[in-house]
């Protein structure tokens, strides 16, 4: 399957950013924020991820890496295209550009962080759902960059706490959050629980 995509899927000249195109600047960011590093990482282990296969991959991880530092967006979307970035300079240091991938990301979601939510820590677009999406993309940068040691700009970690603090004050009763606008139904339990291993005050 992975050979196919590689085949099919060749990045393209522009952004990729319209209907079809498996290289939409969102699907790459959230392609190496989470599947493809656990694949890759898992594909390690078995004798079927040949040398061949792992330059393939490596060589379109980088090609991603590309892609989302060249084509940058704005709002929900540059969030998730951030943390993958990020995530990239992150687990594969090796390339050459990785230090100035993991500075720009970091910035460029530090700066979301001041853009996409209001003081008092609610996104904008005043959806629960969306909210924990950009969360989850500001958070997964905080803890790579805990578990690696790498510095973050200055007041990134007090305006993650803000975001957090947000479900605090619109939980219901029965631990969830209201599906406003174009949300669903969200669970704060996990969310919470998460920021309190961070956050111990």
């Amino acid at each position: 399957q992975l050979k196919s995509w590689l085949t099919q899927c060749v990045k393209p000249k522009d952004n990729g950013n319209y209907v079809g195109s498996p290289w939409r600047t969102l699907e790459a960011g959230l392609r190496m924020m989470s599947s493809w590093p656990y694949a890759f990482y898992y594909f390690l282990s078995s004798p079927s991820f040949d040398d061949e296969t792992v330059f393939r991959m490596t060589k379109s991880i980088y090609e991603h890496s590309q892609h989302l530092r060249i084509n940058v967006s704005t709002a929900t979307r540059n969030s998730q295209e951030m943390a993958g970035l990020y995530t990239i300079g992150v687990l594969f240091p090796e390339f050459k550009d990785a230090s100035e991938w993991r500075t720009f990301a970091s910035t460029m979601l530090h700066q979301e962080e001041k853009d996409q939510f209001y003081p008092d820590g609610s996104q904008k677009e005043l959806a629960p759902g969306y909210h924990n999406t950009n969360l989850s993309c500001i958070e997964s940068v905080y803890r790579l960059s805990q578990l690696n040691k790498y510095l973050l700009p200055d007041d990134y970690t007090q305006s993650l706490e803000r975001i957090y603090e947000f479900y605090e004050r619109v939980v219901m009763p029965d631990g969830k959050l209201p599906a406003g606008n174009d949300s669903r139904w969200l669970d704060s339990k996990n969310i919470l629980a998460k920021a309190s291993t961070y956050f111990k005050d």
